[in-house]
């Protein structure tokens, strides 16, 4: 019996002493870092600023950054310098601001940014260390704010973008980063606003613009980014405002007519 009770309290003390292992003391000099130490940075206060464990030389663990009121500010998941895990950041209150998951060093799978509030303001999908999937961000609400596609770091599809009360506000069609086809935008009535016709990332074709009820505000030709052609304006009675005509690379061919809302000419430089 008297041999049980020694051998249980030695099982113990072995117990206590592995659960309690002595933590790594302060770094002295650089070569307390191959044998393992923290190195530690501090304000002019005299508050941690940051820490960071070192083993062999090089950052193997939680590196730890803090605001000078004490509350954390940033925690980087280390393994022999290269961060590997979710990276951290914090506001100064304490709530979670942003968190990045890495893989050897690069970015490899959602990150994520938070409103104070801690509603999500982004998350993106991430490939070595380049943007591949659809980004997407919200309105401190949690209302869908915009959605883009990406390939290899590049837009590639339509984005779109939405009013707070989820009326599409905007679509752009991407190939691989430029523009290529008919960009528009709406009111929040769901009237279309303007459409663009783009090519490798220039206009052209007839921009239109409308008024908020539907009627043509504007028609422009473009060529190569540039008015070519004419450009007329309207009234919101359907009235012709101006005309103008433009040359190849967008020079002024002659003088500006404008109209007024009964549709007479009005005298040039009034």
């Amino acid at each position: 019996m008297l041999r049980k009770i020694v051998n249980s309290a030695m099982l113990l003390s072995i117990c206590l002493c592995v659960g309690h292992a002595k933590p790594l003391m302060e770094c002295e000099n650089y070569k307390d870092r191959f044998s393992g130490c923290v190195k530690k940075e501090y304000y002019e206060n005299g508050k941690l600023e940051s820490e960071a464990p070192y083993e062999n030389g090089k950052i193997n663990g939680v590196m730890k950054e803090y605001y000078e009121n004490g509350q954390l500010k940033r925690e980087v998941p280390l393994k022999d310098n290269k961060t590997n895990g979710i990276l951290k950041w914090y506001y100064e209150s304490g709530q979670l601001k942003s968190e990045a998951q890495y893989e050897n060093d690069k970015l490899n799978g959602a990150w994520k940014w938070y409103y104070k509030s801690g509603q999500l303001i982004s998350e993106a999908p991430y490939k070595d260390d380049k943007l591949n999937g659809v980004k997407k961000e919200y309105y401190e609400s949690g209302q869908l704010k915009s959605e883009a596609p990406f390939e290899f770091g590049k837009k590639n599809g339509v984005e779109k973008e939405y009013y707070e009360s989820g009326q599409l506000k905007r679509e752009a069609p991407f190939e691989f980063g430029k523009f290529n086809g008919i960009l528009k935008e709406y009111y929040e009535n769901g009237q279309l606003k303007i459409e663009i016709p783009y090519k490798n990332n220039n206009a052209n074709g007839v921009e239109k613009k409308y008024y908020e009820n539907g009627q043509l505000k504007r028609e422009a030709p473009h060529k190569s980014d540039y008015f070519y052609g004419v450009v007329k304006e309207y009234y919101e009675n359907g009235q012709l405002k101006s005309e103008a005509s433009y040359e190849l690379g967008g020079r002024l061919d002659g003088v500006v007519k404008e109209y007024d809302e009964q549709g007479r000419l009005l005298p040039p430089n009034r």
